[in-house]
């Protein structure tokens, strides 16, 4: 389980930044599935069953999972109030420091 989180996180590294917001939402989406899975674990029933699912769901594929990911991480910014900025860090295996922030851009944009 380790190695996986390392993985996404090194994912997430050499993805950088990226120029769209499509390049954005999947290094987002590798730093949040490297983390937070206890978290995730204790708010699951009070979301909508399938928000939370594909950040664990292991019976999807790599490609799968992480545009699930992106998915919700869209469907969450009509959740979120617009006045929220959610941020996410974790250390990668190289030391580097990963920050992913997300934010609504009013209506379902992120």
């Amino acid at each position: 389980h380790e190695i996986s989180k390392n993985i996404l996180r090194c994912l997430a590294l050499v993805s950088g930044p990226g120029s769209t917001k499509d390049d954005r939402l999947i290094s987002s989406a590798l730093i949040h599935a490297s983390i937070g899975g206890t978290a995730r674990n204790s708010v699951q029933d009070s979301l909508p069953n399938h928000l939370l699912q594909a950040f664990d769901d292991e019976n999807l594929d790599a490609d799968s999972r992480l545009k699930s990911i992106c998915e919700s991480i869209e469907e969450s910014a009509a959740r979120m109030p617009n006045c929220w900025n959610v941020v996410a860090m974790t250390i990668c295996p190289t030391g580097d420091l990963l920050v992913s922030s997300i934010r609504s851009a009013g209506g379902n944009d992120v």
